[in-house]
């Protein structure tokens, strides 16, 4: 999912979205309204990864999975079509959260949910 993820940001592609989050998700929301705000200003990101160091199954009940994660997140780069540099963006601090994982429609892959 996180692959998937910066995939979407790298081509700005907001369709692999829904391949990552559930509909309800608010990240889903808030990476939709950066990948428009992007498209928007005709740039695009250069240099960013999203990584999890460590996962811990926290619950597993009725299909649905609780995961306790921490991430991080690469500095990268908004750049131009003329391939200037428009914006740096550092690395993010280390981050522990939870998600819950919840099945896609057709059963076939994990949702953040």
């Amino acid at each position: 999912l996180y692959t998937l993820r910066a995939q979407a940001f790298v081509d700005l592609d907001s369709e692999l979205l829904c391949d990552i989050y559930a509909p309800s998700h608010p990240r889903l929301a808030r990476d939709y309204a950066a990948l428009r705000a992007y498209a928007e200003e005709g740039v695009h990101v250069e240099g960013l990864s999203f990584e999890i160091v460590t996962a811990t199954l926290v619950s597993q009940e009725s299909g649905l999975a609780t995961i306790e994660i921490t991430d991080r997140i690469s500095s990268y780069q908004l750049v131009d079509e003329a391939g200037e540099v428009v914006h740096s963006e550092p690395a993010s601090p280390d981050q522990t959260w939870q998600i819950e994982l919840v099945p896609s429609e057709d059963g076939a892959s994990w949702r953040i949910g």
